[in-house]
């Protein structure tokens, strides 16, 4: 089937050592517990995805016409986030129409981000009039089902955990469903060179991704959770099955084996009848014709004394 071969050439790429196609290259260690979760089932695979991430863009503030949507979004990437570099000294990757300042997928320190932005270190550098973007993203998962039942079951699940946006995307030749919900958090923070903001307020910004991160990945394991109990379920009902099957052929077998001795035993026991039946019409004929010939024979008797009888009165 079509849907087996696209999931074995998802997970062995997976596992290649080659990075994927995000700019970090591998999958979000938070996650890959719940990744292989979904992909044990044999009704789903991951196709791309993301834990959730912290970071700060800086957006050009002329549109390129070369640019995506200037979000780094995670479509086309074989189930990794699409993540620069963290923060530090090191090059930023670009992302979409603008550059990662910051990218982190676990809660960061705030004073951390605040020396980024203001300290000595501070990175300013980029085009004149540049926009500074701070963004908290939450876990976002692509899933493709092999069929439409399937789909709602993960679906059904995924929003009993919080992931209430979830839903299924597409139902044509491939059934895909995305996970997500609407936790995120997106604000300017001013042009480079010239922040709009006061330290306190980014902190104070920092302070409630935090918050949005902890929720999230509160989401996510419960996520993970839900599908472990309902994927050992479908594991041992699949196991049950097998073992019930087996076992109604043997059952088959014996009855089938049963029966066939049940039906010599009736013929046995039919012939026994039959002789049975045989000598006892034997013995019943034997019977009737010793009485019919007891009965002529006192009818004989009876019709001599009538003529004996007869004779002596005429003669009287």
């Amino acid at each position: 089937m079509e849907f087996e071969k696209r999931k074995k050439s998802a997970l062995a790429a997976m596992v290649a050592p080659t990075p994927d196609k995000s700019p970090k290259g591998t999958l979000d260690s938070p996650i890959v517990p719940l990744l292989h979760a979904i992909n044990r089932h044999p009704s789903f695979f991951t196709t791309s995805s993301c834990s959730g991430r912290i970071s700060i863009l800086s957006h050009p503030s002329e549109p390129q016409s070369t640019a995506a949507a200037g979000d780094g979004s995670t479509s086309g990437s074989r189930n990794g986030s699409e993540k620069g570099q963290r923060k530090g000294g090191e090059k930023k990757k670009k992302a979409g129409g603008g550059r990662w300042v910051l990218v982190t997928h676990d809660p960061v320190d705030p004073q951390s981000v605040v020396d980024l932005l203001f300290g000595d270190g501070a990175t300013h550098s980029g085009p004149a009039g540049g926009t500074l973007v701070f963004r908290f993203e939450p876990f976002i998962l692509a899933v493709e089902c092999r069929d439409a039942a399937s789909a709602q079951l993960l679906v059904s699940t995924a929003i009993s955990c919080g992931f209430r946006e979830s839903g299924i995307t597409n139902l044509h030749k491939r059934v895909m469903v995305a996970i997500r919900c609407s936790i995120r958090l997106e604000l300017p923070l001013g042009e480079i060179g010239r922040m709009m903001v006061p330290p306190e307020y980014v902190i104070y910004l920092v302070k409630i991704a935090n918050e949005k991160m902890i929720a999230n990945r509160k989401r996510t394991d419960c996520f993970l959770q839900a599908l472990q109990c309902k994927s050992d379920f479908f594991l041992a009902a699949n196991d049950y099955k097998s073992r019930s099957t087996q076992v109604n052929i043997d059952v088959k077998r014996d009855l089938s084996v049963s029966k066939v001795k049940q039906t010599e035993q009736v013929g046995n026991v039919a012939e026994s009848c039959s002789g049975l039946h045989g000598s006892y019409v034997q013995i019943m004929d034997t019977s009737l014709r010793s009485s019919t010939k007891k009965s002529n024979l006192s009818c004989e008797l009876e019709d001599q004394i009538m003529d004996e009888t007869v004779t002596s009165f005429h003669r009287s």
